[in-house]
């Protein structure tokens, strides 16, 4: 399949984890890859990478948080820390491709992905919050990316199977967080034939705070849908001043 066009995977395989341990899978060899996978209900993150021996890790091609049927999403068993449903922290070079990370935790603010510490990440062909249909939402109860403390990190790429899509997110949902001096971060590259759509989260599209500098938004679609001509609004955003606010500079500097 191909997710960010509404063509859901065919997976064959569920890793089903029941809450019997922290993590799914928790990589620690270089140049890892999992491919095919729906991974569910460990009782913090699905996929946690924390050390430096976790380098160039790449998740293609997979569900996370949602079983195949691509609707029914199974959120982790703690309601406590840090819960993303992956979590890649003090390594480099990890890659997110054509895969699906929804239904996490929608009432522990809990966030799709967490890049924190790193040196080089990309997500392209990607979806948060939505299922794989592209349309439905399938909140998680955070951000869709958040992004602490990395930097060279690139959402999206030159052409359309590099577009992400980022939208439905609940509660505390912001489509891209980028905060705590993240630098050289890189949303959009300006082509359209490869710009991200994040629009309809609860509160912002993207937000940019805590010292994070050369951060680079260029010709996304935000607040509106794939065709540029319709708005994208959730939740509070008739009542809620801070509800689908767009794009949030608390302190840093961006182009």
């Amino acid at each position: 399949g191909v997710l960010n066009t509404g063509t859901p995977h065919t997976l064959q395989i569920v890793v089903d984890v029941n809450g019997a341990a922290n993590h799914a899978f928790e990589p620690e060899a270089n140049n890892v890859t999992i491919r095919g996978l729906s991974i569910v209900r460990s009782f913090r993150s699905e996929i946690d990478v924390d050390s430096a021996n976790g380098a160039n890790f790449t998740l293609d091609c997979s569900y996370i948080g949602v079983l195949p049927d691509g609707v029914t999403s199974y959120n982790s068993a703690s309601d406590t820390g840090w819960n993303e449903s992956i979590r890649i922290r003090n390594s480099s070079g990890f890659k997110m491709t054509n895969s699906l990370a929804s239904g996490h935790d929608a009432q522990s603010a809990d966030d799709g992905l967490l890049i924190h510490n790193m040196n080089g990440a990309s997500v392209t062909g990607s979806v948060f919050g939505l299922r794989p249909d592209g349309s439905t939402a399938l909140g998680n109860g955070g951000d869709g990316i958040y992004i602490l403390t990395s930097d060279n990190v690139t959402i999206g790429g030159t052409n359309a199977a590099d577009r992400n899509i980022l939208s439905g997110n609940n509660a505390m949902g912001i489509g891209i967080y980028i905060s705590d001096g993240a630098t050289d971060v890189n949303i959009g590259n300006g082509l359209a034939s490869g710009r991200n759509i994040i629009s309809g989260n609860e509160q912002r599209t993207i937000r940019l705070q805590n010292g994070s500098t050369n951060v680079s938004i260029n010709g996304n679609y935000l607040g509106i849908d794939a065709t540029g001509n319709a708005l994208v609004l959730t939740g509070e955003n008739a009542t809620n001043s801070f509800a689908n606010d767009g794009v949030v500079i608390a302190a840093g500097t961006f182009t």
